[in-house]
């Protein structure tokens, strides 16, 4: 599977910002931050965002600024 980042497999299962929020219990300027800086992401809610965007973590390019 190739490797994206949050952003771009959010794209992809063509969800939105708002969308992958409410699933994961934060806002929306929350979620923008995570995809900007996936190292600020709590360990607890790490699972739960790729749950809610249906990937899993070994998909995922975690590298900063990646859009």
């Amino acid at each position: 599977m190739e490797k994206m980042s949050i952003a771009a497999w959010r794209r992809a299962k063509g969800l939105s910002q708002g969308t992958v929020a409410d699933r994961c219990g934060v806002s929306r300027v929350t979620l923008h931050k995570w995809e900007a800086r996936p190292s600020m992401i709590p360990a607890g809610k790490l699972f739960v965002l790729l749950d809610a965007i249906g990937v899993p973590i070994s998909a995922v390019d975690f590298r900063e600024g990646q859009q």
